[in-house]
Order: structure tokens, then C-alpha cells, then sequence
């Protein structure tokens, strides 16, 4: 019986473990795009533009009209002009740091491509290391919404026939285009597979008037602990280059990880061991929250480690609670409370926003923590409103957490 699930426990295991401080390969779409093409994938072609001027003058070789684009950290922005004078502008825009607000910088990497032919049908396809199903899965998600996801055996070259007509059928691919679409869909996986993926995303339409596919608006991430495998690829430049809190974890040497997109939640999250870090972002998660990210502080507790980890807290955006989660082994948890005092009372005396916290700290020094914290309170320099709340259960104070967010959006809403 465990033999057959090996493949499975072991993808589970790899795939949790590269969310962890390894150095996060995204492809920019410039180097996404060359690697589709190099599997021969129709992707839609697209350059790199070293500056608004080049911008300009690749436009008005162009005839004008194009479609202008810049990439950062977690986004992706552009449109298309008609003229290159408009493009030069465009890409000025889109590169200037004034349009930006800490801490998202502005985008680094500028990039032109021809307008797209007019399209029939359009999917967005997402290849991914599915921790519910425990296998890789492709999620395909329809213009109007409708989404559905085909599991994958990792230790399959290819998509068998028979389910991926079915599935490209239920996501309304036109039966004359199916064969064609189900061929591109296997280049994707192979690319997924022989490229050490985590993760591929990318849009595919169907053009109109022919069963042609074509693939664009590509992003990939790789699998940081296959790198070794994977030479040409690990030489590339990470992109997006990193956001500001990404910088100040490194440069404090802890694992920090927001979560974006549809993922991105409003309770920000820390403690001391992946384990910890991972299974408190579950407890929010079963509690009805959302967490913000993950942050893993390390080996253990200083008071610089502390007040660098809070300062990512405190920098996150739109974060309305924050739930801190430690059990002490070599961890001393009255460092903990100690940097989180520090922290507090400094940021308050200087009139900053604090959102409201709980904290839950267990193991060694959790005595002395709770003294600390409860001096703390008495003096007032965790604030006069329960800014600072101490519970030792996991559940319960996971859902405090969730409900001090919960709290906060309403008073959002009434005002």
C-alpha cells in the first residue's frame, strides 16, 4: 500500500520544502518566452527594451503599434499604443519610481511585443505542485470564471489522450481545435517537467477563423533545489528582482514569503522552524483566515532578529492583524518578548500604526515571556487598547487572530 504512494509523498515533501529560504528562480517573460520557444510552443513573441528611447525606436520599427510592458516584483503592467512616440512615454511611466509606494518598487525589466491576433477562446493555465491533491495538477480557468483542474502523475512523460480531450472539452476548447490545443498543453507539461518547475502559468487563446493556438503573458518558477540540474537556467537572473521586505529578510537571514495574487490574505504570520512557520499559517487557514505570508525567523531568537522580523510585519501592506507563534527549544521565548516589547513601544511612541496581535509563545523561557509581556501592558507600552493579547492554545489563539481581522474590516467598512 506505500510503495505506489511513494512518488506522491515524496513531490509532497520536495515541493513544501522549496517554499523555504533557497533563492526562488522567476523567470523573467523575456527568458519564459525564449525557453517555451526553444520546446517549439507557439508562444507570441516579445523583446526587451533596455530603455523608453529603445522603446521608442523598436516601435517605430515596428509600425507603432505594440504592446508596451514592465515587470517587478509580483506584477505585471502595460498596454498597448499606437505610436511610438506613445510607447516611448508608456515605457517612461511604467519605469518611473514616483508612481510606486513603499514597499513595492518600480518594475525593472521593460519588454515590447506585436499586438495579438483576434482570439476565439482564451484559457488561463496554470501548471502547479497541488498540496491538496498531493501531484501536480493543471488548473485551467475560462474568460468567464469557470475553472476546473486535471491531477498529473509526476512520473508520466505525457497527458494521456483520452483525459486531456475530456478536460480541454469541459473548459469549452472548440472540438476542431482540440487536437491541436492538447498538443500545446503537452509541450507545457514537458517543459514543467524537464525544467524542475514549481510553478508555469500562462494565457492561451485560440484564434479566430483557424484552430491555431497561441501562448502569452508567460511566468515560471523554478524548483530552487533542483538548480543543480538545471546549469543554463540557474546562470539567469532572478526576476522580479526582489521587493524591499524580500531584501530586508535576506539581509536578516529569514525565510520570508507574501502571498500574492487570489492567495493574498490580511493576517501577517511568524515563529522560529519552517514547521512551526507552515503549520501556523494552517491554523489561520482553519480558523476561516487568511495569512499574509510566511516568515520562518530561523535558528533562533536575538533581539535584531526579532525587531526584523516585526519590521516586515509592520511593513506589509494592508495587514489588519498579526498573529505571532513560537515554541521555545533552542528558541528562548522571553527573547521573543522582549524584541516584541521593543518593537511595539518604539513604533507607538513614534505614532505608528500597530495592528492589533496575538501571541502565542510555549517552551523554554515561556515564563519569563509572559512576565514580560504583562509588564509590558501594565506600563502601557503595548498601548492602552489590547494591542498585544497573550493565548497559549494554537487553536484558540488562531482564532482570536481571525477575529481581531475580522474586527478590524468592519470598523473599515462602517467607515
Amino acid at each position: 500500500m506505500f510503495l505506489p504512494r511513494l512518488p506522491q509523498l515524496l513531490f509532497r515533501t520536495a515541493s513544501s520544502l522549496s517554499r523555504r529560504g533557497a533563492r526562488n528562480l522567476h523567470l523573467s517573460s523575456h527568458h519564459t518566452t525564449r525557453l517555451l520557444a526553444q520546446h517549439n510552443l507557439p508562444v507570441h513573441p516579445l523583446a526587451l527594451a533596455k530603455s523608453p528611447e529603445h522603446a521608442h525606436d523598436t516601435a517605430a520599427g515596428a509600425g507603432g503599434r505594440v504592446w508596451v510592458g514592465a515587470e517587478g516584483p509580483a506584477q505585471r503592467l502595460g498596454r498597448e499604443v499606437e505610436s511610438a512616440d506613445e510607447a516611448r512615454r508608456t515605457a517612461k511611466e511604467l519605469l518611473d519610481p514616483a508612481n510606486y509606494t513603499f514597499p513595492t518598487p518600480a518594475p525593472t525589466n521593460l519588454f515590447l511585443s506585436p499586438p495579438l491576433p483576434a482570439l476565439s477562446h482564451s484559457l488561463h493555465l496554470l501548471l502547479h505542485a497541488s498540496r491538496s491533491l498531493h501531484t501536480p495538477a493543471l488548473t485551467a480557468t475560462t474568460s468567464n470564471g469557470e475553472a476546473s483542474t486535471l491531477p498529473l502523475d509526476i512520473r508520466s512523460t505525457s497527458i494521456q489522450d483520452t483525459l486531456l480531450v475530456d478536460f480541454l472539452e469541459r473548459v469549452d476548447i472548440p472540438q476542431a481545435s482540440r487536437e491541436r490545443v492538447a498538443e500545446v498543453v503537452k509541450g507545457l507539461w514537458s517543459v514543467w517537467r524537464e525544467s524542475d518547475a514549481l510553478r508555469l502559468e500562462i494565457t492561451l487563446g485560440v484564434q479566430e477563423g483557424s484552430a491555431k493556438a497561441v501562448l502569452f503573458n508567460p511566468t515560471i518558477q523554478i524548483d530552487p533545489f533542483a538548480l543543480h540540474r538545471q546549469p543554463a537556467l540557474a546562470a539567469l537572473p532572478a526576476s522580479p528582482v526582489p521587493t524591499a521586505l524580500e531584501k530586508v529578510a535576506k539581509d536578516a537571514g529569514v525565510f520570508y514569503l507574501p502571498r500574492g495574487g487570489d492567495q493574498q490574505g490580511d493576517i501577517g504570520c511568524y515563529g522560529y522552524g519552517a514547521g512551526l512557520a507552515m503549520s501556523t499559517m494552517d491554523a489561520l487557514t482553519l480558523a476561516g483566515g487568511k495569512p499574509a505570508n510566511f516568515l520562518d525567523g530561523g535558528g533562533g531568537a536575538t533581539p535584531a532578529n526579532v525587531a526584523s522580523c516585526l519590521s516586515i510585519l509592520f511593513s506589509t501592506p494592508r495587514l489588519r492583524a498579526i498573529f505571532i507563534n513560537s515554541f521555545g527549544g533552542l528558541t528562548k521565548t522571553d527573547l521573543i518578548a522582549e524584541g516584541i516589547v521593543s518593537a511595539v513601544r518604539a513604533r507607538l511612541e513614534r505614532g505608528e500604526h500597530v495592528p492589533p496581535m496575538v501571541v502565542r509563545l510555549r517552551g523554554t523561557g515561556e515564563e519569563r515571556a509572559a512576565q514580560v509581556l504583562k509588564e509590558a501592558r501594565e506600563k502601557g507600552w503595548l498601548g492602552s487598547d489590547g494591542r498585544v493579547e497573550v493565548e497559549g492554545d494554537m487553536g484558540k489563539a488562531a482564532r482570536w487572530a481571525v477575529e481581531l481581522a475580522r474586527q478590524v474590516r468592519e470598523r473599515e467598512g462602517r467607515a
